[in-house]
Formats: C-alpha cells, structure tokens, sequence
C-alpha cells in the first residue's frame, strides 16, 4: 500500500517505523529533513506541510492509497478535506473537527454549551474596546 505521511516530528517518524514494518510504501512531505523518516520513504517531498495544495497534487500524482497527518497546523488549514476530495483516505480530523485542537475558544465554548467538564471560565472578546470594558466592571 502506498501512504502518504505529513510532518517531520518524532510521532511521525514511529508512524514511519509501523508502517515500513508493515511493508507499506512510504511517501513522506515534510519540512524538516528527518534522516529516520527519508531512509524509510520511497519518495520524500520537501514543503511546508500548510501548503496543502501541493501536497494533495504530489500525493496523487505518486498514487497515494492513504494519508496519515501528524501536525495540527496542516489539519487546521483543510489538508484531510482536500485528500479525501482528492480521493485518498485520510488518518486525520476535518477542518472542521480540528478545531478542537488548534482553538481554544471553540473548544471551550463546546465545552461550556454541552455541560462537558473541565471547562475553566473563559471570556473572549473580538475587540480591545470589549476588553476594556470587561476589565473596568
């Protein structure tokens, strides 16, 4: 199986290691140059893994049977929406469903309107004046 892994950290290289155990052929876009990850890859893209664009072309053009995102910063910006529209499954949250890691304000807001424990008080303003405000009461 041909799998696409996104990031350059260490979870990705254990990622790496799994699956080159498992005989998967792997196809590596990343920023960084890791030495674990690039021996075990058949092919290794250089990239910031935000430019989702052209990882998703790369990953086609080299056939990709399934992607796997460890970063949150490409999952923010929509790279597990535009493989799987590119056809490629993805290990990965939407946009969408990333939130939950990449911002705190929707987290906590969830959080709040669900009854969900743990949630600390929070306020969050969309302008200084707002804040202001909030700090003088």
């Amino acid at each position: 199986m041909k799998v696409l892994v996104v990031g350059g950290g260490g979870r990705e290289h254990a990622i790496v290691e799994a699956l080159h155990r498992s005989r998967a052929e792997i196809y590596a876009a990343m920023a960084n140059q890791n030495p674990g990850i690039r021996r075990r890859s058949k092919d290794v893209l250089l990239v910031d893994v935000t430019a989702v664009d052209h990882i998703v072309e790369w990953a086609s053009e080299r056939r990709a049977e399934l992607a796997v995102i460890g970063p949150e910063a490409p999952l923010e910006k929509g790279i597990a929406d535009a493989l799987e529209k590119a056809g490629i499954p993805t290990v990965g949250p939407t946009r969408e469903a990333a939130q939950l890691e990449t911002n705190k304000e929707f987290t906590r807001t969830l959080m709040r309107d669900h009854g969900i424990p743990g949630c600390p008080p929070f306020w969050a303003f969309d302008d200084a004046a707002s804040f202001e405000e909030f700090v003088e009461r």
